[in-house]
């Protein structure tokens, strides 16, 4: 009997250590796991700078105020935020500070995890700008009665990126810069219409290039390209997309900027349901387009983009393709490797590099702390090429996969080619290396490429 209750007794005790075990794991997967509270916090730290930049600009109109017509998930706040950055490059030009990298959009679902990391770089790169910077980070508690969704925080994004356009000014978007989108969404018309191997429209656009138009028709014509996109998403029996409705008031370029964005991506979120990855480069912007020029790409876009209506088989590939892997990684990490040695050959300096240093570690953890050690050298660079830093993203909470190293490595190899145009006037060309090592090994050799980049970066800042 004594025996039994013992038993039963340390039975008991083991129980209740697993249950504590599994909800301690539980709390710290949850702290990983970011929701639209997490992200709205972020933001009214952001909409406070924006708020600054607008009192240094002498800004005195009120805050905008926008209420949303359509339904909104983390892509799109994703695509927000990306806005955003190219409207602090426009701010930073302006200012003589620098441009700056802006991500490219994942070919992957979006997670609010994948938000709040893009928020807080934003928030970083909005302190740069005001000079709050090296200053501490005022908190900013919200009301726990407040329900924040997926809408709250593409609203309070899209009140953000509109307050942001007075202190643009003049400078701010045009025509020009809505006809460079448009090209990039002509690209992506393109290329699905390829990627079915369907040939080329020749026909042209029918669009009488006389009539006078304003943004008020282009912002209509975005819609209608949206109306399109939303139709190919049901016959890929994917959600729609829903199409806001034309405001009946004057409508600014700017704002048509921001449509644009919407259309970009939902074009992503196609090429990823058929597997395929394809991404534009940003254009420059040409002189002197007019409403006219970019109402004639946008029905050009809508007459390229195919239905996907069953009449010809759906050519497609496996989504999961997609993840980036330990070898894309080192394609990156080479290419960096090769624009460094030419970088440090026209200096005239030699390193001679060990492998000691790099060996026994090696996982995809290891190569992101070395890629921010390397961004903090590379920012180091920017001053002395007459830039202004630039935000580096933090360790983030969650576990590291290899689709986040891939991207921060890769905005690595897009700052250096931003100081090296500055200062050559040229982006180095490098033809990466091919790695036919997989998984561990090819992680192996992408940490030591990027040892010997930082060697490099080290060399070049003395640090």
């Amino acid at each position: 009997m004594l025996h039994n209750y013992c038993y039963l007794k340390n039975r008991i005790l083991f129980l209740f250590l697993c249950l504590i075990l599994v909800s301690y794991t539980a709390d710290i997967f949850a702290e990983s796991q970011k929701i639209p509270r997490d992200v709205y916090g972020i933001l009214l730290k952001a909409k406070a700078e924006i708020e600054l930049l607008r009192r240094q600009s002498g800004i005195r109109t009120s805050w905008p105020k926008i209420s949303s017509n359509s339904k909104h998930y983390p892509r799109h706040s994703l695509q927000k935020c990306f806005e955003l950055l190219e409207k602090i490059n426009r701010l930073r030009n302006i200012k003589q500070m620098g441009i700056i990298t802006t991500p490219r959009y994942p070919s992957r679902k979006i997670t609010p995890d994948e938000v709040y990391v893009v928020a807080i770089r934003l928030l970083e790169e909005l302190r740069i700008v005001t000079g709050n910077a090296n200053l501490e980070n005022k908190s900013f508690a919200v009301d726990p009665k407040i329900v924040i969704e997926y809408e709250t925080n593409y609203i309070l994004l899209s009140e953000i990126s509109r307050a942001l356009d007075p202190v643009l000014g003049i400078e701010g978007f045009t025509s020009d810069d809505v006809y460079a989108q448009t090209k990039r969404v002509i690209e992506n018309a393109r290329f699905l219409r390829s990627s079915q191997n369907l040939a080329e429209i020749k026909k042209e656009p029918d669009l009488n290039m006389t009539i006078l138009r304003h943004p008020n028709h282009v912002l209509k014509e975005v819609y209608n390209v949206l109306e399109k996109i939303s139709q190919i998403e049901r016959n890929l029996k994917i959600d729609p997309c829903e199409v806001p409705k034309l405001q009946y008031r004057r409508i600014e370029s700017n704002e048509v900027y921001d449509a644009m964005h919407n259309v970009l991506t939902e074009l992503q979120r196609i090429k990823l349901c058929l597997g395929f990855e394809f991404h534009t480069s940003y254009p420059e912007p040409e002189g002197g387009k007019a409403p006219n020029d970019v109402i004639y790409n946008l029905k050009l876009a809508q007459n390229l983009l195919p239905l996907f209506d069953g009449k010809t088989p759906l050519l497609r590939k496996d989504p999961n393709n997609l993840k980036k892997t330990s070898t894309d990684i080192f394609t990156v990490a080479s290419r960096i490797a090769q624009k460094l040695k030419l970088d440090i050959k026209a200096r005239g300096f030699y390193i001679k590099h060990t492998k000691e240093q790099c060996q026994g570690e090696h996982e995809l953890k290891h190569i992101y702390r070395k890629t921010i050690e390397c961004l903090q050298k590379v920012n180091k660079l920017r001053v002395k090429a007459g830039l202004s830093e630039t935000a580096i993203d933090e360790y983030p909470l969650h576990e590291i996969n290899s689709c986040d190293t891939f991207e921060l490595v890769l905005r690595l190899e897009n700052d250096l080619d931003i100081i090296h145009k500055v200062q050559y006037g040229k982006v180095y060309a490098a033809k990466a290396e091919l790695s036919d090592s997989f998984d561990e090994k090819a992680s192996a050799e992408a940490y030591l490429r990027m040892c010997q980049n930082s060697d490099i970066l080290g060399l070049l800042t003395g640090f």
